[in-house]
């Protein structure tokens, strides 16, 4: 990683025409992503329960709760979400599997 990257800064200064300026800037850090080794161990317990229960309810809820994390909600609410629902009703209800129609623009927001 380089700490002093040289950046040009231009301005122009009417008469004197272009003035270029460095300006040493450092670069971001690097910051790892989060896995079930660097979250809490409470978390990681947390949505692995909820990750378990989430396939068992089947593809389309798995669909949709992708869909919910997609249109900004937390990763935590939205599994929290679906942990509430059985899997035996969701299931009665046919609403375990995705449908055959193509959704005309991916992921519904709202």
């Amino acid at each position: 990683m380089k700490s002093n990257i040289t950046s040009c800064v231009c301005g122009n200064t009417g008469d004197m025409g272009l003035i270029v300026d460095l300006v040493p800037i450092t670069a971001l850090p690097i910051r790892p992503k989060p896995s079930s080794v660097t979250i809490p161990p409470s978390t990681a317990a947390q949505i692995k329960l909820a990750v378990e229960h989430l396939y068992r309810l089947g593809p389309r809820p798995v669909f949709e709760a992708f869909c919910a994390v997609h249109g900004g909600a937390g990763v935590i609410q939205a599994l929290e979400a679906y942990r509430r629902l059985d899997p035996t009703i969701v299931k009665m209800l046919g609403a375990d599997q995705l449908s055959r129609r193509r959704p005309r623009n991916g992921c519904r927001r709202g």
